[in-house]
């Protein structure tokens, strides 16, 4: 009969137990209450963390990283020549590259580039500047040689 009883559901549990009646389900209600209550603030937590790590991650990757200006790196600024570019020092690339605020492209035939590149240069041979103009980045100083 126990056994028979547990299967019958939440009432035959409570007269199990010696509750029944009003009282029993009230309290009952009490405990459902409770622990949906604890359900409910358990899932409105978790899309909160949830949502909170989205959004830090998000605005790590999408979070454009200006180039220091060379007065912040102790190197004298360089003004733009008459074709409006601008030409660094060697000691400037190299400080520029160094702290990740630059990318260097050697313009040079891919034979050349081949032969012998500087260290962490990207082949950009002059023959494909328009085809793969789209693919330079846009946060960091571009370097060619």
């Amino acid at each position: 009969m126990r056994g028979a009883a547990r299967s019958c559901g939440r009432g035959a549990h409570l007269r199990e137990r010696g509750r029944t009646g009003r009282g029993a389900n009230r309290a009952d209600r009490r405990q459902v209450i409770g622990v949906g209550r604890i359900r409910v603030g358990l899932i409105v937590g978790l899309g909160i963390l949830v949502a909170i790590v989205f959004l830090a991650l998000n605005a790590l990757q999408t979070r454009s990283v200006a180039p220091l200006p060379p007065s912040t790196l102790g190197l004298p600024a360089a003004e733009p020549e008459a074709d409006g570019v601008r030409r660094i020092a060697p000691a400037e690339a190299k400080v520029l590259l160094d702290h990740g605020q630059a990318a260097l492209y050697d313009t040079r035939s891919a034979e050349a580039y081949q032969a012998k590149h500087a260290s962490g240069a990207v082949s950009f041979p002059d023959s494909e500047i328009e085809a793969r103009l789209g693919m330079l980045p846009t946060d960091k100083v571009l370097i060619f040689y």
